[in-house]
């Protein structure tokens, strides 16, 4: 066998290690990590008011309805008679146009959603009743 004497069986030594806590806010997490942290923006900002559910039901209803203008002019221009110019340039337009006129509705309603955000709730829903009245499908209401 051998000359050597065999060790008996030990565990080898693991160094301690000093508790580390919990980093309890951002800052500490930033010393700890040496990243900085970038904070959520606020959806509510301090002072605003939240929004009523009347705001809700209304565009709801207006995005219904200008669903609905878009059903209106898609049935009055594609089933209607159609009365396509000869001419590329003309059936281009023709078609540009009765595309624009089945997406006004809906563009209308994304337009005002957009570009009115941060505004007071009577200036927005005063901009949608204008859609509305703008862009019905007067052809298919009048049963023309």
């Amino acid at each position: 066998m051998s000359d050597h004497p065999v060790p008996a069986h030990s565990e080898p030594a693991i160094p301690a290690v000093p508790a580390v806590s919990e980093p309890s806010t951002a800052a500490d997490l930033s010393t700890v990590t040496g990243l900085s942290t970038v904070t959520e923006p606020s959806t509510v900002t301090e002072g605003a008011k939240p929004r009523s559910p009347a705001i809700y039901v209304a565009y709801g209803v207006s995005g219904a309805i200008f669903l609905l203008y878009a059903i209106g002019w898609a049935i009055t221009l594609l089933v209607g008679p159609s009365d396509v110019p000869d001419g590329v340039l003309a059936q281009i337009m023709a078609y540009l146009t009765i595309g624009l006129a089945i997406a006004s509705g809906p563009l209308w309603f994304m337009g005002v959603f957009l570009l009115t955000r941060g505004r007071r709730p009577i200036i927005q829903v005063l901009w949608q009743l204008l859609g509305i009245a703008l862009l019905a499908p007067w052809p298919f209401i009048l049963g023309v």
